[in-house]
């Protein structure tokens, strides 16, 4: 029988052999063996209550279900540091696991037999087996029972509300909001300014950030016209006259009047005294109230649909039981702090305000010293986040400037330990100041009367709901050590612990008796001390032994905190009510995976492909030859090894692009070691070892793909807007690896632990340079000690001494490497708390730091215009004039949605001078009424040119038509425009405040779909989901009209055109005995069918999961090799369903060669159909390997059939795809292909490149 290796094939007839292979070419895996092992007995004895605990609610759920016969849902505990892998094949070839080979252990102690008379069955092993991975215990259930992958579509939502409303009080004349029952003949609602045209002017010269020169010269050069009096300008201002800024001084006066509850002056510029922190000098921060902050953002009108007073519970509304966890309103934290708010207010209804923190540092610009701004900004979680993300809607506001870096009084005058120290104290007194006990007690415990953006006032609880902020501002934020996890209290080096393992929540119960035990003896040094306090005066009091005695006990506290992983500072934060660590955390998409763990991996995976050349060449090649994809906003224009400055954007585009790219890549490779023609013949020994290399590389290929496609599973499930669990369970248990194929959560938490299952195969190009050295030095060593062979040797032994010293130099290598290198580092733990926060604060988007860099824009912008010196305050106004200037303009636009008494010419000269309109239509005619006025000569020239083209293309079709009657549709249901060149298609005119277009009073909808009772689902017309054309391949210069199946041939070299529409006839038989035209099986009549080339498809579709509308600007493009795009041949990919079954959802895919309208005359009527076609190039699939199959990886090739037409109404999606070359062997010299598409061996498609795809082709 024998054992056999599943990652390299050998078969061995002793099991001391099958080890000894083990150990000498696969030492990660044995590894990886005895560290589960080791890690199931630590989790085995630090969580022995709990497991108790568990077991025994167990089986008592169990002997309940048994006695009562009550159909319950079957629930099971698992206890393992491991998900198990099947030894038999899988059944499913769709969705097959690798098989993976493993040592089993001895069989566990038998159970004691149950006693019939007890009422609960006897209590079975208390601890779990401490067994490797791939073992299954009586407890266990192996992870390949489902697949780890099931799509989860949500078409509906059920909204479950908090049983009661917050109450609303009287309102008194002072709570009113802002112009929401305005009368502009009466009242300036441009106030600060006089009319409509001087806030035109004064916007204009805010964006453009013109300077106090340029604005004082557009003045004093006599450049504005008069002043005008439009319709909304009041009645006093007609009265009393105009009083317009004319100069820069003015302007700022105005914009500093904008806001008279929150004005710029409200900052208050402070600092702590020098000596106040030992060894720092005086420090600068400034603060403003919170309480006003709070109340000035909520009484904003524009919030009025965007706002939730209450938590909510959503669930799917197909299952009941499946619950849905979306903006941070809808999960358990709101939830339980309502619960508490409702504790406080002793029987009133109040609703809770979750608080948002964030706060980034950041350099204001280059080359200007230290000058650095960290200002802290709040919001709140009752906004919708889609909102609450958008820097021009100004939902976030600053309170507070925090220390950046604060400067030592003298070099060396305190120890670098204490210097952190002393900075944490700094940054904590900034703190309390804005959470002084005394407002935390009035905003949280008492409650607030609050105008709510609805204009009715209601008490609101304020509570600190999540801090957004990067790793290394928690620190400061928490007071915790550097690479210690702000969640748990896993050890620094424990940090690539498997993520089944449970670690203690953090506690600040402990840290509070200890500050305040280093507070007590502080004050000992301090009544004891040589010297009174502050004087220099000897102190009657004064004990050696005492001060001596206290300074020990300090040091030691100090000691406890540190190894605790803590700051010894007293946080102000953590000692507010309902405040902790889990609470002020949260999950940060940006830092943790974008430029995080997406980083590592790309590090890894090039070190990787440059020690295999021309692996890295063929990668980069590839990265460049990507297909084009709606969804990919930035397509490579050049190689990654190529970008210096790489960002958050770049990285994201590599989440998209990386597994297929590079399973492209090795497809395009082979591991055999390239041989010139040349070169000498091998002996045997020689092929033999190439061969054992070539098997060793192609595992690690295969490992390393496995590996990225769990990390990238796990990054596409991070970023769902709407994530689902199941109701039954409470929280999330990560030592649950049980699949539910009704839980995203439960899938993105298998696809962490996949992903740590293969971890160990980048340990080695993750090695330092100080590892690799060391490994140098230990190979040297060795072979210096190695006795040398004597005497002369032939070039056969020469040849193998080399090869074995070769050899033994990577084993050691490799042997240091997996010594001193490890794969602890907080940003890759820090992913196993990922799923908690979403069970707590919701999808993950909203709590990424992405939405502080949007923040910092505007003051660089305020840094620019400022003097450079004493700088903060100067920022501060101009950030507070922006927000000012954008919050007067949103004012104007709620109340143009809800002023419905208004008349004509008022509404319209609102909007011309804000720039909103109701509609497209008014917007694009305001624009075409500005152009006239401005250049009326080019203006009617292009109403002629456009007028000539037209009457062109009509006269070249007529004379195709030998009849004119009415026009049907041959291809059902596909728009077609009002005109071929798209010009007058008529636009949906749905509010969009980003794009300008507001909603008219009455046709608004607040909510997202349409609402029915307590049922939230999408209202999208099917109208508005049908394909459409836009625009049209105009002829060369000196060229005729392209009108015709043949001129398209001619003019578009798109070959077998005619061939493949005479055979679309053919196969549909029903629609050829339709159009009664028995010529059109004819090469000749098929030539002349008259047709119009189209550069761009419209394919409008439903936001996967999202119920919010439809993504209206998802465009497929196809421009002939004679027609380019932007410079270069935009030929998409689409997929599409003819009928037939396929592996791939039942679709097929192709690439574009032309898309064109054809207009067929029935053969017994006058009647003319048109149809949308599309001509592309199809393929067919190629087999894949059952790696493959367990990545969910598809490969296509080029069929035998040159082109194929079908309908637009069959085209699904536009996809992307990875050309595959021809193959290169290992230290092959590299020469890039010229046509790689045509010359391509097959294709991998991107299931990966958007959410849809990626639940669809599984």
């Amino acid at each position: 029988m024998g054992r056999q290796c599943s990652v390299c094939g050998r078969t061995f007839r002793q099991e001391g052999q099958f080890l000894r292979h083990m150990q000498k070419e696969h030492p990660h895996r044995l590894e990886m063996l005895s560290r589960s092992q080791t890690q199931a007995v630590r989790l085995a004895t630090a969580e022995n209550a709990r497991f108790n605990q568990l077991c025994e609610q167990h089986r008592r759920n169990i002997y309940l279900q048994n006695t009562n016969q009550i159909p319950r849902r079957p629930v099971t505990f698992f206890f393992r540091t491991a998900p198990a892998r099947d030894l038999a094949p899988p059944s499913n070839r769709l969705r097959s696991n690798l098989v993976e080979e493993v040592i089993p252990p001895s069989p566990p102690s038998p159970t004691p037999e149950p006693d019939p008379m007890s009422p609960v069955p006897p209590r079975p092993q208390q601890t779990p087996v401490a067994g490797p991975r791939g073992y299954l215990g009586d407890d266990l259930r192996p992870l390949e029972d489902n697949p780890r992958f099931v799509p989860k579509r949500i078409r509906a939502i059920r909204i479950v509300k908090y049983p009661h409303e917050p109450e609303i009080l009287p309102c008194s004349e002072k709570d009113q909001l802002r112009l929401r029952n305005a009368n502009p003949s009466l009242e300036n609602i441009w106030d600060p300014f006089s009319t409509g045209q001087e806030f035109r002017y004064a916007k204009f010269f805010h964006e453009a950030g013109a300077t106090r020169r340029v604005v004082d010269s557009f003045f004093a050069g006599g450049l504005p016209e008069a002043p005008k009096i439009g319709p909304s300008t009041c009645a006093s201002v007609r009265r009393e006259g105009f009083n317009y800024f004319t100069s820069k001084k003015t302007l700022l006066k105005k914009f500093d009047a904008i806001d008279k509850e929150l004005p710029p002056t409200l900052w208050n510029p402070k600092v702590f005294e020098a000596g106040r922190f030992p060894g720092f000098g005086a420090v600068e921060y400034r603060t403003r109230d919170l309480e006003t902050v709070i109340r000035h953002m909520l009484a904003q009108g524009f919030l009025e649909p965007h706002f939730h007073y209450v938590p909510e519970r959503w669930f799917d509304a197909d299952d009941p039981n499946v619950r849905i966890l979306g903006p941070g309103y809808t999960g358990d934290a709101f939830w339980e702090e309502q619960i508490e708010v409702d504790r406080l207010a002793k029987g009133a209804r109040h609703f809770v305000l979750g608080l948002l923190l964030a706060s980034d540092g950041g350099k204001m610009a280059g080359y200007v010293g230290d000058a650095t701004m960290n200002p802290m900004n709040i919001s709140f979680v009752n906004i919708d986040p889609k909102l609450r993300s958008q820097p021009s809607k100004c939902c976030w506001r600053a309170v507070a400037l925090l220390p950046e870096k604060s400067k030592l009084a003298t070099t060396g005058t305190i120890s670098q330990a204490e210097e952190r120290i002393r900075a944490h104290e700094i940054y904590q007194a900034v703190l309390k100041e804005v959470f002084s006990p005394e407002t935390y007690k009035r905003l949280h415990d008492e409650g607030i009367e609050v105008l709510c953006p609805d204009g009715n006032v209601r008490v609101a609880h304020v509570t600190p709901m999540g801090w957004i902020a990067d790793y290394m501002e928690y620190t400061k934020v928490l007071s915790i050590t550097n690479k210690s996890c702000p969640v748990c209290t896993v050890d620094t080096k424990e940090l690539d612990s498997f993520p089944t393992i449970y670690h203690t929540p953090r506690s600040t119960d402990w840290l509070f008796a200890v500050l305040d035990d280093i507070e007590s003896n502080t004050e000992k040094v301090a009544q004891h001390g040589p010297y009174l306090p502050g004087t220099n005066e000897k102190n009657p009091n004064a004990n050696k032994k005492e001060v001596s005695n206290a300074k020990s006990e300090i040091r030691k506290d100090e000691k406890l905190c540190l190894l605790n992983r803590t700051i010894p500072v007293t946080n102000t934060l953590l000692k507010l009510d309902r405040v902790s660590y889990d609470r002020l955390w949260r999950p940060d998409l940006l830092h943790t995976l974008d430029l995080g763990m997406i980083a590592h991996v790309m590090d890894w995976t090039v070190s990787m492909l440059e020690d295999n050349r021309p692996l890295c060449y063929i990668f980069d090649t590839l990265w460049l030859s990507v297909s084009h994809h709606p969804s990919l906003k930035r397509k490579p224009n050049k190689g990654w090894r190529m970008i210096i400055q790489r960002q958050g954007s770049e990285y994201r585009t590599a989440a998209l692009l990386l597994l297929a790219v590079l399973e492209a890549s090795v497809e395009s490779f082979s591991s055999q070691r390239y041989r010139s023609p040349t070169s000498r013949r091998r002996t045997v020994n020689e092929e033999a070892f190439d061969d054992e290399d070539a098997e060793r590389l192609d595992d690690e290929l295969q490992e390393v793909m496995t590996a990225l496609a769990a990390l990238l599973d796990f990054y596409t499930l991070a970023n769902y807007d709407l994530h689902t669990v199941d109701d039954d369970s409470p929280g999330f248990d990560v030592t649950d690896t049980a699949m539910d194929r009704t839980g995203t959560l439960r899938q993105m938490h298998l696809a962490l632990i996949e992903f740590w299952q293969h971890i160990e195969v980048f340990k080695k190009y993750k090695a330092s340079a100080a590892v690799k050295k060391a490994a140098r030095a230990e190979e040297k060593l060795r072979r210096r000690n190695q006795k040398g062979s004597k005497g002369k040797q032939n070039a056969t032994a020469r040849r193998n001494a080399t090869a074995d010293q070769n050899r033994r130099r990577e084993e050691v290598e490799q042997e240091v490497i997996d010594a001193n290198e490890s794969l602890s580092f907080i940003k890759l733990h820090l992913l196993t708390h990922f799923a908690k926060g979403v069970v707590d604060f919701g999808a993950l988007k909203e709590s990424s730091s992405g939405i502080n860099e949007m923040q910092i824009p505007r003051y660089k912008r305020g840094f620019h215009h400022s003097s450079k010196k004493d700088y903060q305050g100067q920022v501060f106004r101009f950030v507070n004039h922006d927000e000012s200037m954008r919050l007067l303009t949103l004012a104007l636009v709620d109340f143009l949605e809800h002023a419905g008494n208004i008349s004509p010419e008022v509404r319209s000269d609102i909007e011309r001078n804000l720039g909103f309109f109701s509609s497209k239509a008014d917007k694009k005619e305001w624009a075409r009424q500005n152009r006239e006025v401005m250049r009326p000569k080019d203006a009617a020239s292009k109403k002629r040119n456009k007028k000539a083209r037209r009457e062109k293309r009509r006269k070249a079709i007529e004379e195709k038509r030998s009849f004119s009657s009415k026009v049907g549709d041959i291809s059902s249901g596909t728009e077609s425009e009002a005109s071929d060149d798209g010009d007058n298609e008529k636009e949906p005119d749905e509010r969009d405040l980003n794009a300008g277009i507001y909603a008219l009073p009455g046709t608004h909808n607040e909510d997202i779909g349409s609402s029915q009772g307590n049922i939230l689902a999408s209202n999208t017309p099917t109208e508005k989901l049908c394909p459409r054309f836009k625009g049209v391949i105009h002829p060369g210069k000196n060229e005729q009209e392209i009108v015709t199946v043949g001129l398209i041939e001619k003019c578009l070299h798109v070959s077998y055109l005619t061939d493949a529409i005479m055979e679309m006839f053919g196969n549909d038989e029903e629609e050829f005995a339709r159009l009664n035209r028995p010529d059109l099986s004819r090469r000749d009549v098929v030539k002349e069918l008259t047709a119009i080339p189209r550069p761009t498809l419209i394919l409008p579709r439903v936001s996967f999961n999202l119920l919010d509308g439809v993504d209206d600007k998802y465009i497929i493009r196809c421009s002939t090799a004679s027609r380019v795009w932007n410079g270069s041949v935009r030929r998409d990919w689409v997929a599409y369903k003819d009928g037939d079954r396929t592996i791939m959802a039942d679709e097929k895919v192709g690439r574009l060669e032309v898309m064109f309208t054809l207009e067929v005359a029935k053969g017994d009527s006058e009647e003319v159909l048109v149809g949308h076609y599309a001509a592309l190039r199809p393929t067919t699939f190629l087999p894949r390997s059952i790696q493959q199959v367990h990545r969910r990886t598809f490969k296509v090739a080029w069929a035998e059939e040159r082109l194929k037409v079908i309908p637009v109404t069959k085209i699904t999606r536009c996809v992307s795809v990875v050309p595959i070359l021809p193959t290169y062997k290992l230290q092959q010299p590299y020469m890039e292909p010229t046509d790689i598409f045509e010359t391509a061996r097959g294709f991998v498609v991107n299931n990966r490149i958007d959410d849809e795809t990626f639940n669809t082709y599984i």
